[in-house]
C-alpha cells in the first residue's frame, strides 16, 4: 500500500522533516511525496502511516493511492467513490500537478452515477483554485479523491487523514501570550525545526533554543519528547513563555515543566554545563522590526545590519560549542533580506561553518511568505 503525502507551502522545509521518518520516500513533485511505508518509528515506537500528521508539522494532508486512470471521465472517477459502502456520501475532488479542476458538470454526473447505483450523494466544489479546504472536508465528513499527474497517467489517492487545524491554531493563538507583530516562528514551522534537530527519536535528548521569547520552539520539542531548555536576553519574554508552558501543560498534564532561565545567548555556556545538550534549534535575532517593515531601504544600512548579524550569529556558534555533545544538532534560522529584487544575505556564517567547528548538512531550507521582505532560511550544523 502506498500514499501521497501533501506538503505545505513551505515545501522543501516540510520534505526534509518528513524524510527524517520516511528516508525511503521520493518527490512526486515539489509539494507531493510518495510514501511506500504502512508505518514509521517515533520514539522508537512503530506507528501507522494515518498518525505521521501527530508528529509532522509541514504536511497538510495523507492520501491513500487507490488507482491509476489514463482518461478522467465522470465514469472513471465515480468507480472510486462507488467502491464507499455508505449508502449516503458527500464527496469532493481534489486536482494537482497540472489537472485542470474538475467541473460542476462532471461533479453532477458523478452524481447522477452514484444515485444509479442507490447512493445518495451531494458534492461540496473547491472555493479557489481545484483543491478542496481541509476545513470544508473536515467539517463537512467530505471523502475526498484526489487526481495527480504523474508518469502519464492520473494517480488517484483518498485522503485518509487531514492536518488538526484547530490544534495547531490553538497553540498559536489561545495561549496566554503571543505577538503577531513581532513575526515569531509559527508552530508548525518551529515543529518542523525540531523534527529536523531531534531526528525519530526524542526522548531522552535534551534540546535548547537560547533565542526562545515566548517559548514556541521549546513547547513543540516537549511535545515531541524531548527534555527542555529555554533562554533569553529579555526577562519579560521568559516569563511570558513560563505562562505559556504552564498553559499547555494544563492541556497535557502528563508532560514535565520546561527549564527557562535569563542569558545572553553569545554567553549561554556560563549558565549550562559543558557537553550537556543533544540539539540546540533556534530563531536568533533577525535584525531591526524596520528590515522587515520595508523601512531600511539604504543598501549601506542593510549591509552594516547584516554585519551586525553575523558577529551575533558567530559569537553564539562560538560560545555553542562548548555545551553541545560531541556530533550535537544546531537547526538555526538565518535570515535573508530580500528588496527591490536585491538579495542580502548573511554569508559569513555559513562561510565560516566548518572553522567554528561546524559540518553544514542542510540548508537553505526556506521558510517565509512569498513577499517577505525578511526572509527565514533554515541550516542544520553538527558539531565536529
Amino acid at each position: 500500500m502506498s500514499y501521497l503525502f501533501f506538503l505545505g507551502r513551505s515545501h522543501t522545509l516540510a520534505y526534509q522533516e518528513l524524510s527524517v521518518f520516511f528516508p525511503t520516500s521520493s518527490q512526486i513533485s515539489d509539494t507531493i511525496v510518495e510514501v511506500s511505508e504502512d508505518s514509521f518509528t517515533h520514539n522508537k515506537k512503530q506507528l501507522p502511516v494515518k498518525d505521521a500528521l501527530s508528529v509532522l508539522g509541514g504536511t497538510v494532508k495523507i492520501a491513500e493511492i487507490v488507482g491509476s486512470e489514463i482518461t478522467l471521465t465522470p465514469l472513471d472517477v465515480a468507480k472510486y467513490f462507488l467502491k464507499e459502502t455508505n449508502r449516503k456520501l458527500t464527496f469532493g475532488i481534489s486536482s494537482y500537478e497540472g489537472v485542470q479542476k474538475v467541473s460542476e458538470r462532471t461533479n453532477r454526473e458523478i452524481k447522477e452515477i452514484l444515485e444509479k447505483e442507490g447512493r445518495k450523494a451531494r458534492f461540496i466544489l473547491p472555493k479557489e483554485h481545484a483543491i478542496l479546504s481541509g476545513v470544508a472536508v473536515s467539517k463537512q465528513d467530505v471523502l475526498e479523491i484526489n487526481i495527480v499527474a504523474h508518469d502519464g497517467a492520473f494517480l488517484i489517492s483518498k485522503t485518509v487523514v487531514l492536518q488538526e487545524f484547530e490544534e495547531w491554531a490553538s497553540r498559536d493563538y489561545e495561549r496566554p501570550f503571543y505577538d503577531s507583530k513581532k513575526g515569531m516562528l509559527p508552530p508548525k514551522a518551529a515543529r518542523m525545526a525540531v523534527n529536523i534537530g531531534l531526528g525519530d527519536d526524542a526522548g531522552g535528548k535534551t534540546l535548547l533554543d537560547p533565542f526562545c521569547g515566548m517559548g514556541t520552539i521549546p513547547a513543540e520539542a516537549l511535545l515531541e519528547g524531548a527534555i527542555v531548555m529555554g533562554s533569553d536576553s529579555d526577562k519579560n519574554a521568559v516569563e511570558k513563555a513560563k505562562k505559556n508552558d504552564i498553559w499547555l501543560r494544563s492541556y497535557h498534564t502528563t508532560l514535565p515543566p520546561i527549564t527557562y532561565f535569563v542569558s545572553d545567548a553569545t554567553h549561554v555556556s556560563q549558565q549550562i554545563r559543558k557537553e550537556t545538550i543533544d540539539v540546540i534549534v533556534t530563531e536568533p535575532f533577525m535584525g531591526s522590526p524596520k528590515l522587515g517593515e520595508g523601512k531600511i531601504t539604504d543598501p549601506k544600512e542593510i549591509k552594516n545590519s547584516i554585519k551586525g548579524l553575523e558577529k551575533l550569529y558567530i559569537g553564539c556558534l562560538k560560545d555553542w560549542q562548548k555545551i553541545l555533545k560531541p556530533k550535537g544538532v544546531v537547526v538555526i534560522a538565518i535570515p535573508q533580506i530580500v528588496l527591490a529584487n536585491t538579495k542580502y544575505s548573511v554569508k559569513t556564517v555559513i562561510d565560516s561553518c566548518e572553522t567554528l567547528g561546524y559540518t553544514n548538512l542542510l540548508g537553505p531550507l526556506p521558510y517565509s511568505r512569498p513577499q517577505a521582505v525578511v526572509r527565514r532560511m533554515f541550516y542544520k550544523f553538527v558539531k565536529l
